[in-house]
């Protein structure tokens, strides 16, 4: 009977197992082993692992067996499998054998390979959305979309103001307030300007979410970021976000999640919280640019929530 997978001859072609702090999404900041294999069937422009994307290059091919003793070697109950496109290969019975023991997995996909109907435990997404700019919508599977939970990540990379509409029209038209996903957003080094680009957290200081659960710390790790249209000055914080609260931009605000990276518009790192993540962003005591008032309620949404 011929496979349902791309990639199926007994073996897993890997390019490389690991183990390091998880960059991005849901779970920065944790230790996790990744596993890494190869062959993709889409060819992003900004690919960053061009080294992943046919079957030559493997660097090793394993057993399921063997691949599970290999994860076993190290310390870690989190598993990021990724690639190439890691859903083009059988990867459900090692996924449940791994889930039984306990492994949270994050499988990071592309978003034009079919989503398991029935995924096994233990087991969430972070499924990309290609936009205009990747020169890969349309290859994208919407059908994958009524298969993401609360406990998926569905991630835009982005690198245009197009981009970001797109990315504002998925969220409105495949999700309600009471079924989404946390949607990410990751905008493509060098095309978009960072000045172009404000970040303003509310996780510790505005919760949508108990602070007294890790999971609900989580939710809580939530950053907007406004993306200023070409040729816009560069004003502050509160002019940003009074703007927005006007409702003047509102059909071209989206409102997302991120880590800010810097302290340039008057925002520092918060101390790391009782998980040890630093994911939020407090006024400077000092600055002249303050953030709205901690009282206030965010507009427009949050991390895990629909774009108002």
């Amino acid at each position: 009977m011929k496979s349902n997978y791309a990639y199926d001859d007994g073996l897993f072609h890997i390019t490389e197992i690991f183990d390091s702090i998880d960059g991005e999404g849901k779970r920065t900041g944790f230790m996790a082993v990744f596993l890494r294999l190869a062959g993709c069937n889409l060819r992003c422009n900004y690919c960053d692992t061009a080294y992943s994307l046919t079957l030559e290059d493997t660097a090793e091919a394993l057993t399921e067996e063997e691949v599970i003793r290999r994860i076993h070697g190290y310390p870690w109950k989190r598993l990021t499998i990724t690639g190439g496109e890691p859903m083009l290969h059988p990867l459900h019975h090692l996924c449940r054998t791994l889930g039984q023991e306990g492994y949270d997995i994050n499988i990071e996909t592309n978003g034009a390979v079919p989503l398991w109907r029935e995924r096994p435990e233990g087991v969430f997404y972070t499924m990309d959305f290609k936009c205009s700019g990747s020169g890969m919508k349309s290859h994208m599977n919407p059908d994958n979309f009524k298969l993401l939970n609360g406990g998926d990540v569905l991630k835009f990379v982005v690198s245009s103001k197009e981009d970001l509409d797109e990315m504002k029209d998925v969220v409105e038209h495949h999700f309600t307030a009471a079924r989404h996903p946390q949607f990410f957003v990751s905008p493509v080094w060098g095309r978009i300007q960072p000045d172009k680009l404000v970040n303003i957290s509310y996780g510790q200081f505005r919760p949508i979410d108990t602070n007294e659960t890790r999971e609900g710390r989580a939710r809580n790790r939530r950053v907007e970021i406004l993306m200023i249209d070409e040729g816009a000055s560069v004003r502050s914080l509160n002019e940003y976000y009074e703007e927005y609260s006007s409702g003047k931009n509102a059909d071209r605000t989206v409102v997302t999640t991120g880590q800010p990276m810097d302290t340039g518009h008057g925002f520092a790192p918060a101390e790391p919280d009782q998980d040890g993540v630093s994911a939020s962003m407090s006024p400077l005591k000092n600055s002249a640019e303050k953030g709205p008032a901690e009282n206030e309620t965010p507009s427009g949404g949050a991390a895990g929530t629909m774009a108002e």
